[in-house]
């Protein structure tokens, strides 16, 4: 019987004459999926640009002592500055600055942006997805300047104040056309060489004596024709002489 790696080394081999014997098939097929895949993302996937604004926290004077002593107050107050930006009234009134009420709600705008702190930062980063690269610019501008107004207005102070404003984006984020090219050129690939996987095991089926003895090991004494197949002959394993008895003549 062969070992396993023989067995691999086989496979291998079939994979290789597949795949050599089909390359211009394989050629055509990855292409056309390739091209499909670009066509449908650049005609039937809509695109989504984002736009990105910054919030600034200025310290205080204390402060600034406390943080050459080595204690990092700032980290409270960015968290709470979070807190406010991702609330209900902050995200009404700038719904309401932008006219665009009728499209969202507080809840619904929440789930398209996404607000953050770097560690021990006191830049706050505020971005926002939407299909019109304009309209995503006038949601982060506003969302920024209403929360500067209420941050200001809770902590009783000048604490926050925008340090970017809200940018036009000039292409979308997704979908992005090389992407699309890349995965659909992957995927191709991976079909056609799991095409050739299969082929390769189907040849490890028994369909005659031959592949008994190549990958069983087995030597075949005799044979049991199929069912309105006419026996010619029963072979034996070789002596002395070797007979050939015919079925026929009993």
């Amino acid at each position: 019987m062969n070992s396993k790696k023989e067995q691999l080394l086989e496979q291998l081999q079939m994979i290789a004459v597949f795949l050599k014997k089909y390359k211009i098939i394989a050629a055509v097929f990855i292409v056309f999926l390739t091209a499909a895949g670009c066509i449908y993302a650049a005609i039937g996937v809509t695109p989504v640009y984002y736009s990105t604004a910054e919030i600034y926290m200025r310290p205080n004077k204390s402060e600034v002592q406390y943080l050459l002593d080595g204690m990092l107050v700032s980290e409270d107050m960015t968290a709470d500055a979070l807190e406010i930006m991702q609330s209900t009234p902050v995200l009404k009134e700038a719904i309401l600055n932008c006219g665009l009420e009728e499209l969202f709600t507080p809840d619904s705008l929440r789930e398209q942006m996404y607000v953050y702190a770097e560690y021990q930062s006191r830049i706050i980063t505020v971005t926002a997805a939407d299909i019109d690269p304009v309209r995503a610019q006038r949601l982060v501008q506003n969302i920024c300047e209403s929360a500067v107004t209420h941050i200001n207005a809770i902590m009783e102070g000048n604490w926050a104040a925008i340090a970017d404003n809200a940018n036009v984006a000039q292409k979308p984020e997704y979908p992005v056309l090389w992407k699309v090219a890349l995965q659909s050129f992957c995927f191709g690939m991976g079909s056609f060489f799991f095409l050739a996987v299969l082929f390769s095991m189907q040849d490890y089926r028994i369909r005659s004596k031959e592949d008994v003895e190549k990958y069983l090991g087995l030597s075949v004494l005799g044979s049991i024709p199929k069912p309105g197949e006419r026996a010619e002959k029963l072979e034996l394993p070789a002596r002395s002489g070797t007979h050939h008895i015919n079925k026929d003549q009993g």
